[in-house]
């Protein structure tokens, strides 16, 4: 029989930053990339920041000028913040793109119970904005939680590399700000509604948030992978485009909190019954009705021919009616809307 080979063990925080001019006929196209990451076999094992950073100004005369600085940070409990900015102008058909994106991954989520447990994602969109007052230029956010279930399988005794390829429930949300050769900017949301809106021409807020993402039922022993992705995207496209000045920030990468933008929790599984056990009691409860109702109808056909008593019979002083309603089931009162 083949061995179960030891799954990742393994959590990854890692942060990039990217400066990008490379999409047009430029002789010299340039990018900038700085990658900091801190791995460890759990989350106690992550005893500082990851932190990066660039800020840089780009010239040429046939191309444009370029002012850019961006930043990426995930604090050692897993709060996130990014920011990142960009003006300048270019001239020539090229497109410069600057990004910042911070991604935290993890697989040390175990069901350690002697039952099943429904396991559910966490995680905390800490309030954004962005601000564009540029033409031929857009700002976008992706933000991917992903997730699978490795199964109950050993944990391994060497953190293996990650990323990690997830292919069970994901929760997408994103954004689009366009602003035009004039200046006229749009707004699109992509995914999931997270509340983002364009409160003037020049800015869209990202409201502080609690999301959750149900990732499934783990069976005892069962490890659960997670993935925090979250990019901002900035991107200026020539000939024409221009920025006065646009930017993005999620949070502050300089003052983080101590709140994890991740967790998973482990809840008792439902016992609600399955549909197909409704199903079969409802129809039980049709056959039962069924058999009922014939001897019901024979009982109302004996009580019409049943002679009525007679009058002389009753005793003027007694208290009985000589019309008294059968009892029967009572119509209950209309269930209301519960307000």
């Amino acid at each position: 029989m083949m061995a179960v080979p030891p799954a990742q063990a393994l959590v990854l925080q890692r942060v990039e930053v990217v400066s990008e001019l490379d999409f047009g006929p430029s002789p010299d196209p340039f990018e900038d990339t700085v990658i900091e990451e801190v791995k460890g076999m759990t989350s106690a094992d992550i005893n500082q920041a990851t932190f990066g950073a660039m800020a840089d100004s780009r010239s040429d005369n046939a191309i444009g000028v370029i002012n850019y600085q961006a930043s990426a940070a995930i604090g050692q409990f897993g709060s996130v913040g990014l920011e990142a900015s960009l003006s300048g102008g270019i001239f020539a058909n090229e497109a410069y793109e600057l990004s910042t994106r911070v991604i935290i991954e993890s697989d040390e989520f175990v069901n350690l119970t002697g039952a099943p447990r429904r396991a559910v994602a966490n995680f905390i969109i800490d309030g954004g904005e962005l601000f564009l007052e540029a033409g031929n230029a857009k700002i976008e956010f992706n933000l991917f939680v992903e997730s699978e279930n490795l199964g109950n399988v050993p944990i391994a005794t060497d953190p293996l590399d990650f990323p990690l390829i997830l292919t069970g429930p994901q929760f997408f949300a994103g954004g689009l700000f366009e602003a035009e050769a004039n200046g006229d900017t749009t707004f699109r949301i992509l995914g999931n509604d997270i509340g983002a809106t364009r409160v003037s021409r020049t800015n869209v807020d990202i409201p502080l948030s609690l999301q959750s993402l149900d990732l499934g039922i783990l069976g005892p022993g069962d490890r659960m992978a997670v993935v925090y992705d979250f990019t901002y995207l900035l991107t200026m496209t020539g000939p024409g485009a221009f920025s006065e000045g646009m930017s993005a920030q999620l949070s502050d990468p300089l003052m983080l909190s101590n709140i994890p933008a991740l967790e998973v929790n482990f809840t008792p599984v439902s016992s609600v019954p399955e549909p197909s056990v409704l199903l079969l009691v409802g129809i039980g409860l049709l056959l039962g009705a069924l058999r009922l109702r014939p001897g019901r109808q024979r009982r109302d056909r004996a009580d019409r021919t049943r002679p009525a008593p007679s009058k002389s019979k009753i005793d003027p002083g007694s208290s009985q009616s000589l019309t008294s309603a059968p009892a029967g089931r009572q119509s209950a009162p209309p269930k209301g809307d519960g307000t």
